[in-house]
């Protein structure tokens, strides 16, 4: 897969993953603290790198809608 493709994969699961029901992005932004968006951070880059690996034809749509993020 591609770079940026893989990016914004790492980048929504990052964003679902924050997310509740009950939070907003702001509220998300205000608990993430220096330390909370170095460690995002890396969480970010190693997925990416992980989905870079997948074959160049993955199917981007068909990953996105294997993983639905569990309501709450």
């Amino acid at each position: 897969m591609n770079k940026p493709k893989a990016d914004t994969l790492a980048l929504m699961f990052a964003r679902d993953i924050l997310t509740t029901a009950t939070q907003t992005q702001s509220d998300q932004m205000n608990i993430v603290n220096a330390y909370n968006a170095k460690e995002l951070g890396e969480f970010i880059r190693a997925l990416s790198t992980e989905l870079e690996s997948l074959d160049e034809n993955t199917n981007t749509i068909g990953i996105l809608n294997m993983y639905k993020p569990e309501l709450k």
